[in-house]
């Protein structure tokens, strides 16, 4: 073969097996449900380090820390062979919560990743006698 038909050949192999791994990975990044965004916490973006929590039916199922106002998690597909809950299912509803303060919205499972916006109100206090009174001056 010439120098000409190989360079063709070299390059026709790497598109296909470029072409392969794309379909490969899309296949794999299916089975997760991904979110990330701005995390709004107490009206002003969340500081470094705050913990973000997922669940689905009380089962944690996925936590992250926030970096430059923003959070990033995977939820893997929830595993059939285990009793333990410990992923996600078609109609699943994610809650999220940042350093333990229940953020909204809630969101529905699916296949993918989505940009996603997450707020904690100032209001989302312990309804003690002493969350009510700091509720007030919030």
């Amino acid at each position: 073969m010439s120098g000409g038909k190989i360079k063709v050949l070299s390059i026709l192999s790497l598109i296909l097996l470029f072409l392969f791994s794309g379909t490969l990975f899309a296949q794999h990044k299916s089975s997760f449900c991904c979110l990330w965004g701005e995390v709004d916490y107490r009206g002003a973006p969340a500081e470094d380090g705050y913990e973000v929590t997922a669940y689905i039916d009380n089962n944690l199922v996925a936590q992250t820390t926030t970096e430059d106002g923003e959070y990033s998690l995977c939820i893997p597909k929830d595993d059939p062979d285990t009793q333990k809950k410990d992923g996600w299912s078609e109609d699943d509803i994610i809650v999220l919560k940042v350093n333990g303060q229940k953020a909204t919205p809630p969101i529905k499972a699916f296949s993918g990743t989505i940009r996603q916006k997450i707020t904690v109100s100032s209001l989302n206090v312990k309804l003690t006698t002493w969350g009510k009174i700091k509720a007030l001056f919030k």
